[in-house]
């Protein structure tokens, strides 16, 4: 039988096309298996977000303190104004 999922407000909800065909009643649909499917695929998702952000931030560090090794004083400073 197709099925999918709509979310409605703040709920998750499986829709059953039963309409569809000629199936036998009553219909049993376990939403249980899809759901924790579904649940680690976006925890997943989540943490390959925030490698990708800290992987970044990493690189940017590293980039800072390279420039800052490129220094002789180990400091990202402005120059002075007025200085001789």
């Amino acid at each position: 039988m197709p099925t999918h999922y709509e979310v409605e407000a703040d709920a998750l909800v499986q829709v059953l096309d039963h309409q569809t065909g000629e199936f036998a009643y009553p219909i049993v649909a376990d939403p249980s298996l899809v759901l924790v499917v579904v649940l680690a695929a976006g925890a997943a998702l989540a943490i390959w977000g925030l490698m990708a952000v800290f992987v970044n931030y990493a690189k940017w560090r590293d980039a800072v303190e390279a420039e800052k090794e490129s220094r002789h004083d180990g400091e990202i400073t402005a120059p002075r104004v007025g200085a001789a």
